[in-house]
């Protein structure tokens, strides 16, 4: 069955990698589907490099998490694709840097335990599904030297927005706190794409009729 499935979706890879990239690639997302779990989605081989790139986790970015109209500042994963995230890219209509809210899984839990007290089995299993990536509007980030100090997680569905000048290139080093390796930015396009881009439906949309 795991055979089939890579069998499939090697097609799909990144075609730019090098041979030993993409193999590394492969093989880290062979231990993704047979544990759910990966520590090795980070890389410092881009560190002090000025380029904002998507998926990075970037700090005091402003949300407004409506309907409260506060203005709050916290962890910011990027999802803009790299190429946008410059104001060297002059369009038009100038490109707003897209990202999401970043929230600590322990914050997560105690949220979950004042809206469901006594109710531990069922907040477990939740977790458990978060960290096997199963939910698609939450990208799940494993704790990591090079990464984040504790798990955490990425909400898709709460995103917000600015001009890429807004981020202080100068001081980009101290407030990145982590960039996304080959295999991370893989899968972190996957959980994006599956989440704002379900080609499956089932709706045909010209008979108005919604397929069960």
């Amino acid at each position: 069955m795991v055979d089939d499935f890579f069998d499939e979706i090697k097609i799909y890879l990144p075609q730019y990698l090098s041979e030993e990239s993409l193999n590394e690639l492969f093989s880290d997302m062979n231990t993704f589907v047979q544990d759910g779990k990966s520590d090795r989605i980070y890389t410092t081989a881009l560190r002090g490099n000025q380029y904002i790139f998507q998926g990075d986790c970037i700090a005091d970015m402003k949300f407004a998490f409506f309907p409260d109209e506060t203005i709050h500042k916290t962890l910011g994963v990027i999802l803009s694709n790299t190429c946008d995230n410059t104001s060297e890219n002059i369009r038009i209509i100038p490109l707003q840097l897209i990202y999401a809210p970043v929230l600590r899984l322990d914050n997560y839990i105690s949220l979950l335990k004042k809206q469901y007290p006594n109710n531990d089995s069922k907040i477990n299993s939740h977790i458990e599904t978060i960290k096997k990536q199963r939910y698609t509007s939450v990208f799940y980030l494993p704790s990591h030297p090079n990464g984040l100090q504790d798990d955490a997680i990425v909400l898709l569905d709460r995103v917000s927005n600015c001009l890429p000048e807004s981020i202080n290139i100068d001081s980009l080093e101290d407030k990145r706190k982590f960039t996304l390796s080959n295999y991370g930015q893989y899968l972190f396009l996957l959980k994006i794409s599956i989440h704002f881009t379900r080609i499956r439906e089932k709706i045909d949309r010209n008979l108005g009729k919604i397929i069960d």
